[in-house]
């Protein structure tokens, strides 16, 4: 399914609820997009702050987005169209995903971190010195995260260990966007080859799924739907593509 965004923004981030509705994070233009299952304009709230990625936060029917470059927050936003709160960061903030009731970020300079849904007890998962636009995933004990500066794909262990590292400049330059499967199979959007590849469960292997035949042009944004197996890419401009991967 191809979707016009409709927008000449910088879509950094996007997310795929449960009933079928889709967000994004437009950067540039400083506001997040939300619309229908059948990709129909639903709804915009502006934002006083570029708006980076996104995570879903089911229990709260709620959406954290991070601030990236522009500041040094996290906000909540209620998918009924109001923000409701935000989190302050030490540091500007990139990549997020949820990890049960926890919120697992990238902070530029910082590392990998972990944050309470209210704003309490941050605490540092991996101290790197992580690089701005940086991306993060979680998948049962693992952490992943890209590293757009040396093309690479990490993961650590539930104790912030190296499990692997993942480079391949062939097919994979400038990775964005990163999401993991049922099946824990790790998808990461390749800028500047304009694709989509996949990473074995290892880190050892990647193929290439997505590409410019697809309708790929700077994907940056992805997210992958565990109850409708749904999976989610977004081009830096106007055009979402949504994919079925069960």
């Amino acid at each position: 399914m191809e979707i016009n965004l409709k927008s000449s923004g910088d879509v950094r981030g996007c997310a795929i609820l449960p009933n079928g509705q889709m967000m994004f994070c437009d950067n540039f233009n400083q506001k997040f997009i939300g619309l229908n299952s059948n990709g129909t304009h639903d709804f915009e709230i502006a934002l006083n702050t570029t708006a980076f990625d996104m995570a879903y936060i089911e229990g709260e029917h709620t959406i954290a987005v991070t601030t990236g470059y522009s500041g040094k927050s996290i906000h909540i936003i209620d998918v009924n169209r109001t923000r409701k709160r935000s989190i302050k960061t030490s540091a500007n903030p990139y990549g997020i995903a949820l990890k049960k009731n926890t919120l697992v970020y990238c902070k530029e300079g910082k590392g990998i971190m972990e944050v309470q849904l209210n704003g309490e007890s941050e605490k540092t998962l991996v101290c790197l010195d992580m690089p701005s636009f940086s991306y993060v995933a979680v998948y049962g004990d693992n952490t992943y995260y890209t590293n757009k500066d040396n093309h690479s794909v990490t993961c650590y262990d539930i104790l912030g260990n190296l499990k692997w590292t993942f480079k391949n400049t062939k097919n994979l330059r400038y990775p964005q966007g990163i999401a993991v499967d049922n099946n824990g199979n790790v998808y990461v959007a390749s800028m500047d080859t304009n694709s989509v590849v996949i990473i074995t469960l290892d880190g050892k292997r990647c193929k290439t799924i997505l590409s410019s035949r697809d309708g790929l042009s700077k994907p940056r944004a992805m997210h992958f739907e565990p109850t409708s197996n749904k999976f989610l890419v977004a081009n830096e401009t106007k055009f979402a593509f949504l994919f079925d991967v069960s």
